[in-house]
């Protein structure tokens, strides 16, 4: 704790030196944006030349320019990987010069390429991440952010909407740079919602930069909203609903924006009633003992969930900003499960039963936050901020569970379990930006308190049998420092952020508590090489930690299956993975990208199975006990046909070698994640489009497990109305097949499992988006924000 403290005054100091040194020169300010888009264009080179002088600047990563130079003449040439070169002459006379916006148009060839003069790079390949502009696709304003991101290079999202990049499940979604509650509990379901219009591009930074939190192993997907507004208003509403189904899901989700001089409001909010259903087969065979169980179980699920989430700014001056949010998200799930189970041994009768649970959870988080931005009139790209944000999650589940039909099986009690689980978290940050001549600095340091807790009981009829409570405290203080510069052939990113982690853990009351503490410091570097003809080569390389959330160390016993059971492990500590990338890029009249990848991890958090013969129970729950390595390799492929047919095929692969202790007894698996997807977009005529998915899935294996492949489809009709403000559409989903099946085959020491899950998979359904008002300008918001990206999903 000493360690971080020190580096954090050391930091801070350095913060205020800097900012407190003197300027003699005469200030010259501007900005970069795109010709089209008028959006940012943040880290392009600028040459400045003189009698005098001859040096190469960036400019930050909102575009802005601030130098200092001496009387005279100089001329600025303008230079950015996509772009075409600009060059002004300027003449400094005065104490402060603003050269006002200035425009990059876009690199474009002629005769016979399929791009056009002005059109946007769909794709850009950045130093550190891969960034795909959803205002440059012609679908971006009649479709979902959930379909939108089907056709992102590194991203799969398969049949049953799991998303993952590069395979891994273990990574962090974002909103303008920081951790959206919307987005935390059912991703796919708010992104369902979530109209792509008013998203301006989706970053996938798979080498994080050390301001953000070191947690999330596959990286970081950051969703950029659409910042042109002026005064007025404007929004969206959307509505879907699937019909001719036995999954029944209805939405409706919506966004208004509103500016007025100085002040911004922006709201978006939504609404799901989702109720799937599914039927699982289960069988389990014991090596030794020789005994099976069978389980048919029928699952079904009335889950509705709400969201709302406000966002405000005030700009007191042309230096002093500051922002707050409001989040809130509820969802309630009835479920009820229906289970038949049989029970064989040689020797022994059959064992049979029948246990049906009503299980009702309310899962609640609330968020407030509140932003402070600072910038210097003599530099505007230097810039101090702080934050603060609060947050509540709360996850109460109650249980009763009813058995019958008890055929020579041991007696079983109806009975009920109560589940309040409970998240609370404090953070505080700090953030200093400084472009030293050709580098740009940038230090911080932040403070997250939580507190984790959980109370449970069972009750047989009406007397509490067992009651216990479980608390967690979570203390993560780090600092961090990382410098970018430009070489001309090279660029460079790199920084290094040490975090400190305290756990304490307290079971039965006051008594059994214990401590850990984690020290770590993660270094991440990414080097760009820009080439000829609009390509480039990317290295990477960054060290992430993986730490247990509450679901994973909660010491709560789910009995709703008596010989199925689930736990956490309290007992669980952080784990560190470290991930080497290299990509090849280019953009022409086709976009590529490949990329090879490979990480190893250690200690690794792992879901694990056991099976007790003589109480016949299998518990479920979780251990540090693997290693894990995978080596990959990602394609992506884009091209327009006929300037009617764009086609995209997306892909990764990814060998998977995992190791771990289970009791005694050494485990190892391995095994070759796949996914492929091919998107076709065909335009019959202005205002009528039709779009079709295809993807194939063969997920991870685990230590114990392999999880059976999947094939998924959506042909989708959309058409416009009123100039572009109305899109009606219809969809076919999963056409080919009625139901979907997923099977795991799972192994033990002493046993093994299979289990077959099978949904209901062909849907149709409908939707209708309108966006209205129109409103013009740029909405400022805080270009730093408090980020929780350090727990597992």
């Amino acid at each position: 704790m000493n360690r971080i403290l020190s580096l954090t005054i050391v930091l801070l100091v350095n913060i205020f030196i800097t900012t407190a040194r003197s300027q003699s020169s005469y200030s010259v300010t501007s900005k970069l944006v795109d010709s089209l888009s008028t959006s940012s264009i943040g880290y392009a080179s600028i040459y400045i030349k003189s009698e005098k002088v001859s040096k190469k600047i960036l400019t930050s990563d909102d575009g802005t320019l601030n130098i200092n130079l001496e009387q005279g003449k100089y001329i600025f040439t303008f230079s950015a990987y996509g772009y075409l070169q600009k060059k002004i002459e300027v003449f400094i006379e005065n104490r402060q010069i603003d050269l006002g916006t200035i425009k990059l148009e876009q690199t474009s060839k002629k005769l016979n390429e399929v791009l056009i003069l002005g059109s946007r790079p769909i794709i850009k390949k950045e130093i550190d991440r891969l960034v795909y502009d959803v205002q440059a696709d012609e679908d971006h304003k009649n479709t979902v952010m959930l379909d939108m991101m089907r056709k992102v290079p590194l991203i799969a999202i398969n049949a049953d909407e799991k998303i993952t990049i590069q395979g891994k499940s273990n990574f962090r979604i974002m909103v303008n740079g920081k951790p959206s509650v919307l987005l935390s509990n059912k991703p796919a379901d708010v992104l369902r919602t979530m109209a792509s219009s008013g998203v301006d591009k989706i970053e996938v930074i798979t080498v994080p930069p050390s301001k953000y939190e070191s947690e999330g192993l596959a990286g970081i997907i950051n969703i950029v909203t659409v910042k042109k507004q002026g005064d007025g208003y404007g929004g969206n509403v959307n509505l879907g609903s699937n019909f001719l189904s036995a999954y029944k899901r209805r939405s409706l989700g919506g966004a208004f924006n509103f500016k007025k001089d100085k002040f911004n409001l922006s709201i978006s909010a939504g609404a799901t009633d989702d109720r799937p259903k599914e039927d699982v087969d289960y069988m389990r065979n014991g090596k030794i003992d020789q005994s099976s169980l069978t389980q048919i179980k029928n699952n079904r699920f009335k889950s509705p969930y709400a969201y709302a989430s406000t966002e405000m700014s005030l700009q007191l001056d042309s230096l002093n900003l500051i922002s707050g949010e409001l989040n809130f998200y509820r969802s309630s799930n009835d479920v009820t499960f229906h289970t038949i189970s049989n029970f064989d041994q040689p020797g022994s009768a059959r064992q049979s039963f029948t246990n049906s649970t009503l299980m009702d959870e309310i899962f609640d988080i609330a968020t407030v936050g509140l932003n402070y931005e600072k910038s210097f009139k003599r530099n505007s790209n230097q810039l101090l901020s702080l934050a603060y944000r609060y947050s509540r999650q709360s996850d109460n589940i109650n249980s009763d569970i009813v058995f019958s039909n008890l055929f020579n099986a041991p007696t079983y009690n109806n009975f009920t379990q109560f589940n309040d689980q409970k998240a609370l978290e404090h953070t505080l940050q700090v953030d200093f930006s400084y472009p030293i001549k050709k580098v740009i600095m940038e230090a911080g340091a932040k403070l997250i308190l939580r507190n984790n807790n959980s109370r449970y009981q069972y009750v047989e009829d009406g007397v509490t049998s067992f009651s216990n409570g479980f608390e967690n405290d979570q203390n993560v203080s780090s600092a961090y420092n990382s410098y970018s510069f430009d070489l001309g052939k090279w660029k460079f990113k790199t920084g290094a952020r040490l975090e400190h982690t305290r756990i304490s853990k307290n079971l039965n009351g006051i008594s059994d508590r214990t401590e850990f503490n984690f020290l770590n410091l993660s270094p991440s570097i990414a080097i760009q090489r820009p080439l000829t003809n609009n390509r480039s080569l990317n290295f990477g390389y960054t060290q992430r930690i993986s730490r247990p959330s509450i679901n994973d160390l909660n010491t709560f016993v789910d009995q709703s299956n008596p010989l199925v059971q689930r736990t956490g492990n309290p007992s669980l500590e952080p784990s560190v993975g470290n991930n080497f990338q290299f990509s090849f890029s280019r953009y022409d009249k086709s976009i590529i990208d490949i990329g090879l990848n490979y990480s190893f991890q250690n200690n690794m958090i792992q879901r694990i199975r056991t099976f007790d013969p003589n109480t016949n129970i299998t518990l479920i729950r979780y251990d540090n006990i693997a290693k894990d390595r995978a080596l990959g390799a990602n394609f992506y492929f884009r091209k327009t046909f006929a300037k009617k047919v764009t086609a995209t095929a997306n892909g990764s692969l990814s060998y998977v070698w995992i190791s771990g202790l289970v009791g005694e007894n050494l485990l190892e698996n391995e095994g070759l994640f796949q996914y492929y997807n091919l998107a076709l977009s065909y335009t019959i005529k202005k205002g009528l489009r039709l779009n079709s998915n295809f993807d194939f899935q063969k997920p991870r294996v685990t230590l114990q497990s392999k999880i059976g492949s999947n094939f998924g489809s959506t042909i989708t009709i959309n058409k416009d109305f009123m100039d572009r403000k109305i899109t009606a559409g219809l969809s076919a989903i999963n056409l080919f097949a009625k139901h979907r099946n997923f099977s795991t085959v799972t192994q033990g020491d002493n046993f093994n499992e299979y289990s077959n899950t099978q949904v209901y998979y062909r849907v149709f359904s409908a939707k209708v988006s309108y966006r209205f008002g129109q409103v013009k300008g740029e909405m400022r918001k805080a270009k730093k924000t408090i980020q929780n990206n350090d727990l597992n999903n």
